[in-house]
């Protein structure tokens, strides 16, 4: 039977997640990747977890579905005037800039951008929604609130919307011991962020890998040099 695994919040941590990629997960070709956001920004290697990721879905190695977080959208909202710049260096974007070799967000190479503009922001499987952040559930249709599904930090499920089907995100860092319990717990809602990018932060420094069909986490310690923020 072939495997499910869902990975988020790399943040630029190259090294850890090709280490839990390698060492514990070692998918094989018929696996299904889910990635739900934030690949860049805050660690030191951005740019290579892109080209490890942009590689995979250009081979067809694997798999794989990528999702939109809130610091890809940010970049893009800089690119076309939305958003500020500093907001991107208020998300340690200054390290992204970095591992392209640029000094402006306009110098980044378009097939990168072409990546972020084609990611999605949601994905339902027969036994989980899959997405960066979380749903609105106040609003009308929460699967169009598309702000929400890469920003919202806490909502209530409205289960008559998603058939009491699971909800795995990221967005919101969590430390490793509250993400076993609520696994544990086998709680509807899952955030696998185990702030990887973070190690200087009480029970975080941790990429997480959840595989769907046996709901088993794979931990991965940050091994990343990153700069406290």
């Amino acid at each position: 039977m072939s495997k499910r695994f869902v990975i988020t919040d790399i943040h630029g941590c190259f090294l850890s997640f090709k280490k839990l990629w390698e060492d514990q997960l070692k998918p094989d070709a018929g696996d299904m990747v889910y990635f739900l956001g934030d690949y860049i920004n805050k660690g030191p290697g951005s740019k290579q977890v892109l080209d490890f990721l942009m590689q995979l879905q250009e081979s067809g190695s694997h798999q794989v579905k990528f999702l939109k977080g809130n610091h890809e959208q940010i970049l893009l909202d800089v690119l076309r005037g939305y958003a500020d710049l500093d907001e991107f260096y208020d998300k340690g974007g200054s390290f992204t800039l970095e591992s392209f070799g640029v000094k402006e967000v306009g110098q980044i190479p378009p097939l990168y951008i072409s990546f972020f503009e084609s990611l999605e922001l949601y994905y339902e499987t027969h036994d989980a929604y899959l997405v960066h952040a979380g749903f609105n559930f106040e609003y009308p249709d929460p699967f169009m609130d598309s702000e929400a599904m890469f920003t919202i930090r806490s909502f209530q499920v409205d289960n008559s919307i998603i058939n009491n089907k699971k909800i795995i995100h990221g967005h919101v860092p969590t430390d490793l011991n509250t993400i076993t319990r609520n696994f544990q717990q086998q709680s509807q809602v899952l955030d696998i962020d185990g702030g990887c990018v973070y190690p200087y932060r009480e029970g975080m420094g941790h990429l997480i890998g959840l595989e769907l069909n046996s709901w088993d986490l794979f931990i991965q310690p940050c091994i990343d040099e990153v700069i406290e923020t």
